[in-house]
Order: structure tokens, then C-alpha cells, then sequence
């Protein structure tokens, strides 16, 4: 076992691998996360707020990079020092 966590068959390890990402709609990839989001905001009807997490930027990015967990982020590391304003696009993370 190589770690905990999501394991990303192709690691994005360049600029140019950030370029060729798609962002589908919510919609496409979640929609019975959506679907629950919109019972539970009905349920709680306003009296208290709905609050998700889905992860940090980085985490996100360093799982994208790596292609999975990581002690050391060595390859999220190189690319940030490569192409720095490549690293915490949000396009790319959220």
C-alpha cells in the first residue's frame, strides 16, 4: 500500500499539464453531493448555517501532483519553484 488517501494515475507535474485540466460543472461530477446539499440547507431552513470542506488548496494540488499521498512533496515543491504562478491557481484546485 502506498499510502492513505487518492491515488492519481496521471500526476499533473507541469505548467503544461495545468493547461490540458478541464473544470467540469458540479453538476457533471457531483450531483448527488449537490443533491444532498440542497436536503440538508431545506432541512436546516436558515436556523443554522451549512458549512463543507473539501480540502486546502495545497492538499488538493499536492494529491494532483504527487499522484497521491506525500511525506515530503517533492514534486508539488519543483513545481511551485518551475512555475510559480502555476501553483495555487484556483482553476486548478477547486
Amino acid at each position: 500500500m502506498r499510502g492513505e488517501g487518492p491515488v492519481i494515475g496521471e500526476p499533473v507535474r507541469s505548467a503544461e499539464d495545468v493547461a490540458r485540466l478541464r473544470v467540469p460543472a458540479p453538476e457533471e461530477i457531483a450531483p448527488f453531493t449537490l443533491e444532498a446539499i440542497r436536503l440538508a440547507r431545506r432541512e436546516l431552513d436558515g436556523r443554522v448555517p451549512l458549512i463543507g470542506f473539501a480540502g486546502a488548496p495545497f492538499t488538493l494540488a499536492s494529491y494532483a501532483v504527487e499522484g497521491g499521498s506525500s511525506r515530503h512533496y517533492l514534486h508539488t515543491k519543483g513545481l511551485m519553484h518551475a512555475a510559480p504562478p502555476t501553483h495555487g491557481t484556483p482553476s486548478w484546485t477547486s
